[in-house]
């Protein structure tokens, strides 16, 4: 019984400071949207975008981190290579071209990958103590990078984007000398089985935060996308929310896989809709007082565009939670059969090159097909008794 208690108050305390690290990085979107010109935020918010695909091998690290922890040895051996290279990205970083170049981005996913690596291992102990405080101190230093007088301000955004985990990575390096070994994981034979799930949970956690911001990038004239942009500050609070308490579900949610006697428990979908619909409309009936006294924008992307963009992102954020548990009880089938659905949405977007609010209509009529089939397969799935 303590130790549910003690993982409930760390689990209140992960969740608490997270959300105090979403609101640090949501004001470094702010002051960027302010200190940057509209072609300046769209073309580094795109950069970052376009990086998401590379952001699939920080997502696998971090998931198989979570389905198989490494030994205490081994993770301390991990946690001196990460900084060793961290200090050699810096150095490579500030003598290199400048700009929003090939070779930082390749910096950019390489840092992200030993960070998510070494956040895996850490969230599969359940040290949410340790993530808390790496999470607040990434918000902190970024902001911190952002308001230094130093270099253009494309500049220092994107040096901000880089190097704002590399503090981080000292912290837990600390923490992890004093962490227990982990729990054993499970005897996988499949190599299939055993990254399976990880590589399907990374995708989908690059993927689906910026495929907007990509697509729309692709098919959208330079002010329809810059307007597009700009409205995406609004519907990232959702996701930033939803994503803080599913990092904090997955370790549990693996810990009882084999516990397919446990009822589901998770609200009725009408529930979900109309909460979906409520916070985007709560958000757009906002984004007049937002955009005068916080963002300072001469202009003001069109309600519309703001709302059907928050409740698309709000169903995105839906299907990811299933794709979790989906992964979580190894109903693999399911989970990818989904991404591939988001797969051909992305194609048929492409082809179609839609308006903004037709591009965003015909999203939210998917997303909802697809919530309802994964929820029907993972549903039939408990009823035949297929998990893992």
């Amino acid at each position: 019984m303590s130790a549910t208690k003690n993982l409930l108050k760390s689990g209140s305390f992960f969740v608490v400071s997270s959300i105090a690290a979403g609101g640090l990085n949501y004001l470094f979107q702010v002051f960027a949207s302010r200190d940057l010109t509209a072609e300046e935020f769209s073309q580094l918010n795109a950069w970052f975008a376009n990086l998401a695909l590379g952001f699939v091998i920080s997502g696998v690290l971090q998931y198989a981190a979570n389905f198989f922890p490494a030994p205490k040895k081994r993770l301390r051996q991990g946690a001196i290579l990460v900084n060793l290279v961290c200090v050699l990205l810096i150095w490579a970083w500030l003598t290199g071209d400048t700009g929003l170049t090939l070779s930082r981005a390749i910096m950019v996913l390489t840092g992200a990958a030993l960070f998510g690596w070494f956040m895996g291992q850490i969230q599969s102990r359940l040290l949410f103590g340790a993530l808390s405080a790496a999470n607040l101190l990434v918000g902190i230093t970024k902001i911190t990078m952002a308001l230094l007088p130093f270099g253009t301000p494309l500049e220092r955004y994107s040096f901000a984007f880089f190097a704002s985990y590399l503090p981080a990575v000292l912290l837990l390096t600390i923490w992890s000398w004093k962490s227990e070994e982990p729990t054993p994981h499970e005897n996988v034979k499949s190599t299939w089985m055993l990254w399976s799930a990880p590589i399907i949970l990374s995708i989908a956690t690059a993927v689906i935060p910026q495929m907007d911001l990509v697509l729309m990038n692709q098919i959208q004239s330079a002010a329809d996308f810059q307007n597009f942009a700009r409205s995406s500050l609004f519907y990232k609070a959702i996701y930033f929310l939803m994503f803080i308490f599913a990092q904090w579900m997955l370790p549990q949610q693996i810990r009882n896989r084999r516990n397919t006697d446990r009822p589901s428990q998770s609200f009725a979908p009408w529930i979900l809709t109309g909460l979906a619909i409520l916070g985007s409309l709560a958000l757009t009936l906002a984004s007049p007082l937002l955009v005068k006294w916080i963002f300072h924008w001469n202009e003001s992307p069109d309600f519309s565009m703001i709302f059907l963009s928050c409740l698309n992102m709000s169903f995105l954020t839906w299907l990811f939670l299933l794709i979790q548990e989906a992964c979580a009880s190894r109903q693999i089938h399911a989970a990818g059969l989904v991404l591939i659905g988001i797969a051909l949405e992305s194609l048929l977007q492409l082809g179609l090159k839609l308006p903004p609010n037709g591009y965003l209509s015909l999203a939210i009529v998917i997303q909802s097909l697809l919530i309802i089939g994964l929820s029907l397969a993972k549903r039939n799935s408990r009823d035949l008794g297929i998990g893992a």
